[in-house]
């Protein structure tokens, strides 16, 4: 199912935010983050992870602008400022986390699918069984894992072999995973900020601090000239146009996982699902790291986004 963006969703989604961020806060858990204001770049070849460090690049200044160390300098005494900057800079630490949770997490797709159609030869019951020995054998089983000369069982029933299913190393319904359990809206605070920090340029803080207005130059046949105001303003139109290309293509690389993720769990784990494991899901894993997708229509660059 496509992805669509509500006002009762955005909103709802807000509210978790903030209390979230609120709580982090107040308990001091954001403690961690506060000895560092830029992004850990992707260590990715692909045109994915090239498009993740692009992010990381056009968000920087919400970065800086957000960090504890920025804002408890600045607005010691203004607890509404310091809480609301908690809560973007939180959103900013789920959205880098995301992201080097993606590539990670759609290279370990590849491993178990190169697994599981090679050695196994896309057999459902015969992976299952290989991992569920591997697993006692490492660290140990219940009792009923056991044979009365203690042995490990071989001839389980299938309800056994559940957890050690490939639909389930795939997408384990054991723990939380930031990687397949984000969904686009989960995503959408982080993808304005692009936008939003692309829209802010030193010029207009500068103005905002001070009530001036600190002329830019350029070099011209070895000559500073001052910018003119037509010429800053082409400049912003097309910095907004590729933060709302990069916003949008970010969404849309995380409702495709999500679409992913859904089919995995629809699947039936006690059958080999042949065609999808074999082909179909290794061929959209690949169209994912070559950013073979097509941009969401969320943010316009004609617009300014109402929140």
């Amino acid at each position: 199912m496509p992805f669509r963006l509500t006002k009762r969703s955005c909103k709802r989604q807000c509210k978790r935010s903030y209390l979230t961020a609120k709580h982090a806060y107040n308990t001091e858990q954001m403690n961690n983050y506060v000895s560092y204001d830029f992004f850990k770049k992707v260590d990715d070849g692909s045109k994915l992870g090239k498009f993740f460090n692009i992010v990381f690049d056009k968000i920087c200044v919400s970065r800086i602008l957000f960090s504890p160390k920025f804002y408890e300098r600045e607005e010691k005494e203004n607890v509404r400022i310091r809480a609301t900057s908690s809560i973007h800079f939180y959103e900013l630490c789920l959205g880098e986390l995301y992201l080097h949770s993606v590539i990670t997490g759609l290279n370990r797709w590849k491993e178990i699918l190169s697994e599981y159609n090679g050695e196994f030869q896309g057999r459902w019951k015969y992976y299952a069984l290989s991992k569920r020995m591997d697993a006692i054998r490492r660290y140990g089983g219940e009792d009923g894992d056991y044979n009365p000369d203690g042995s490990i069982r071989e001839g389980v029933d299938n309800a056994r072999l559940s957890c050690y299913t490939v639909v389930n190393d795939l997408v384990s319904s054991d723990y939380r995973d930031i990687f397949t359990d984000s969904r686009p809206e989960n995503l959408f605070h982080f993808a304005r900020q692009i936008v939003t920090g692309e829209s802010m340029s030193i010029t207009d803080m500068f103005k905002s601090c001070f009530g001036k207005k600190l002329p830019t130059y350029r070099m011209e046949g070895g000559q500073m000239v001052e910018i003119r105001f037509s010429e800053e303003l082409l400049m912003r139109i097309e910095r907004e146009n590729s933060a709302c290309l990069v916003a949008n293509t970010l969404l849309a690389v995380c409702n495709r996982i999500s679409e992913l993720v859904d089919t995995v769990k629809s699947l039936d784990r006690y059958q080999d699902n042949g065609k999808f494991l074999s082909a179909i899901l290794p061929s959209d894993i690949d169209k994912l790291f070559n950013m073979e997708v097509e941009p969401l229509a969320i943010f316009d660059p004609a617009k300014h986004y109402q929140s």
